[in-house]
């Protein structure tokens, strides 16, 4: 995240997966995303079956020519099935996709994608072990590229652990260990996290450094609060240039949603980026490794100018089903 190399490649990546002409804003964080069903099986009193979201990133880069404004939007669609073993539905296999369509709109010389596209199968295994811990293990393979050539080199392997231990009825920890092969090396995931319910309106939440939310229940309906969320060092095939992009970000914001049936919760975020990276780099530049968002070791400059921070909005459509 800290590494300018890594911010432009990262920017360029999401940019070019958001589209249809959206933009990849968030994915941040790879597993994440297809981790989104097991991390909410014990927390946050529900279990996403399916969301479509889009991010709309209006953007300017300085460079020598002058400052370049663009545009990048970022159009994602996620499900997930479980599979259940037991009558008490504590115990299920659990499947799943992502598929995630960034574009660039408008002059961006110096970021070459005009789109990228990322695409994630899921499958694993959640086990309740006993009343107070749950674990799953999840395989996560990724596609993520240009797709103006297709390579079996392009899918890139990833898998990850996770342990949700309830604390006390309205308190849970959450660890995650996870692999993930990328452009510049490997990465691994590590995150620590929390479900804490404070009271009938306040929780607390998030698995960090990837995210984290304050929510405030307005009504019966409708949650409003701060969210926080940050990219995953997540890396694209530019094809034709021989380069790869590098995406990252962090972002804090504002959210507002409501649940307009019993299942269906309609969210819009306002975000402003703190870090933005969309670093392109040659094929050739590597790392040791990274965890989560850290390189392991310094990152050559990048290729481009990355572009500056500012804001983001985001809408999204999810179907909720409420923990047993």
């Amino acid at each position: 995240m800290q590494s300018d190399t890594v911010k432009k490649g990262s920017a360029a990546i999401l940019f070019r997966a958001m589209v249809y002409k959206p933009s990849f804003f968030t994915l941040v964080n790879m597993a994440i995303c297809l981790l989104g069903f097991c991390s909410r099986c014990r927390a946050q009193g529900y279990k996403e079956g399916w969301s479509i979201s889009y991010d709309f990133l209006p953007l300017q880069a300085a460079t020598p020519m002058g400052t370049e404004h663009f545009a990048a939007g970022d159009l994602k669609a996620t499900a997930a099935m479980p599979l259940y073993t037991d009558t008490a539905k504590q115990n299920y296999w659990l499947f799943g996709a992502t598929f995630e369509s960034m574009q660039f709109s408008g002059s961006h010389a110096d970021i070459p994608p005009t789109d990228l596209y990322s695409i994630s199968a899921m499958a694993g295994y959640c086990a309740q072990v006993n009343a107070k811990l749950s674990l799953s293990a999840l395989l996560i393979p990724l596609f993520n590229t240009d797709l103006k050539a297709a390579d079996a080199s392009d899918v890139h392997f990833g898998a990850v652990v996770r342990s949700n231990y309830r604390v006390k009825e309205n308190f849970q920890l959450k660890f995650t260990l996870g692999y993930r092969q990328q452009y510049y090396g490997p990465q691994y995931i590590v995150f620590v996290g929390a479900d804490w319910k404070l009271g009938d309106r306040w929780r607390v939440f998030g698995d960090l450094p990837n995210n984290a939310t304050v929510a405030y229940k307005v009504s019966g309906k409708s949650n409003c609060g701060l969210h926080y969320a940050s990219g995953g060092y997540t890396s694209f095939r530019l094809t034709q240039q021989g380069r790869y992009l590098l995406y990252n970000y962090a972002q804090p914001g504002l959210f507002y949603e409501h649940y307009v049936t019993n299942t269906i919760a309609l969210r819009a975020t306002a975000y402003y980026s703190i870090l933005r990276n969309m670093d392109v780099y040659g094929n050739g530049t590597k790392v040791t490794g990274a965890v989560d968002y850290i390189p392991l070791n310094k990152i050559a400059a990048p290729l481009n100018d990355e572009p500056g921070n500012g804001l983001s909005l985001k809408v999204a459509v999810s179907m909720r089903l409420a923990d047993r």
